[in-house]
């Protein structure tokens, strides 16, 4: 028989042929997803407090990356943070570009709904708190205090009846293990806001709250400073580790009353 050439078949134009090179995926896209199970929809349909940490997160992120739908990207986020949103929370904008699909764009939006979240739950905190009570104060300072990674010294401004003056303000920031008061700058921002008491804190990083010889030294100059400038200092208080429903500290007020004295 004579030889035939065998036409050789070529795909169609519109036809995709993956290449060797692009990642096959079994991901499943939003868009393929039931009306119901986008998370959007889901937090539409449901409420926000009725859906998991994931799907939340997922609405905040909005898309997800190649080869990973923003479902699944969500669920990589959280599993990042060993402690859950808490951990989470705590991540700088650096720590958070990190993660797989959070560019600079979405660490940033991640940011500040975290930020807002925890300026919400400070403020109810503080609207009706009886600061002069160390357990009240501890819950409303441990979300300021509590996460952060370095020694920070805030003042809280009090009324006549104990209760906050605005917002606690940070006056110092130090190192993982030590921070720099001066007692002027505390009674300058005191004095500020009008307060007739006044209550100051900071944080352990190490989750410690014991307190060291310079925290005592400290609390005992800004005493007898309050009983010149007539701005009496309540408590001192060191928020160490646990920023949620059980913070661990220390009232120096409770501790060592002789500084009262």
């Amino acid at each position: 028989m004579p030889h035939q050439d065998v036409p050789q078949l070529r795909p169609d134009a519109h036809e995709h042929t993956p290449s060797a090179k692009e990642p096959r995926t079994t991901s499943t896209l939003i868009r393929d997803m039931d009306a119901q199970c986008r998370p959007r929809e889901r937090v539409e349909a449901l409420g926000a407090d009725a859906v998991d940490d994931e799907v939340l997160l997922a609405v905040l992120l909005r898309t997800g990356r190649r080869g990973a739908s923003v479902l699944e990207v969500a669920r990589e986020v959280l599993s990042r943070a060993r402690d859950g949103l808490p951990e989470l929370a705590a991540m700088d904008l650096e720590e958070l570009q990190k993660i797989a699909g959070l560019g600079r764009v979405k660490a940033l939006e991640l940011q500040v709904a975290f930020e807002l979240g925890r300026r919400a739950c400070q403020r109810q905190r503080a609207r009706r708190a009886d600061m002069a009570r160390a357990d009240y104060a501890a819950h409303v300072l441990s979300p300021y205090l509590g996460h952060l990674n370095v020694e920070q010294f805030f003042v809280c401004p009090l009324d006549q009846k104990c209760h906050l003056i605005g917002e606690p303000v940070n006056v110092s920031r130090g190192s993982a293990n030590a921070t720099v008061v001066h007692p002027r700058e505390v009674f300058r921002t005191a004095i500020r806001a009008g307060a007739v008491h006044l209550i100051v804190a900071h944080n352990h990083p190490s989750g410690d709250p014991a307190p060291s010889k310079e925290d005592l030294a400290l609390t005992r100059r800004l005493v007898e400073t309050g009983t010149i400038v007539g701005i009496a200092l309540l408590d001192h208080l060191i928020i160490g580790g646990g920023g949620g429903d059980t913070p661990s500290f220390v009232s120096l007020r409770r501790l060592r009353p002789d500084l009262w004295s």
